[in-house]
């Protein structure tokens, strides 16, 4: 039985934007590292849907139904 829990799964895997790839996406676990060029925003570990760690926690299912309002407020584009 295969017990691994992908970042496909994780609360942390963070998928944005339009990319070429939607397989990547990124590790926001952790802070964003600093950027190896001054003035530029940090970085995210990239990775993709099939990769795993050791501190993987499972994404929250939200009944869009039910929570849609009260969730409204945390999804809106302008918050991410």
């Amino acid at each position: 039985m295969n017990t691994k829990k992908f970042c496909d799964d994780c609360k942390y895997y963070d998928v944005k934007g339009e990319s070429c790839n939607p397989t990547l996406g990124l590790c926001r676990i952790n802070s964003p590292q600093p950027h190896p060029e001054p003035l530029k925003d940090g970085l995210f570990p990239v990775v993709t849907g099939e990769d795993w760690c050791g501190q993987f926690e499972a994404k929250e299912i939200i009944n869009c139904d039910r929570d849609h309002a009260r969730n409204k407020e945390r999804i809106r584009p302008s918050n991410l």
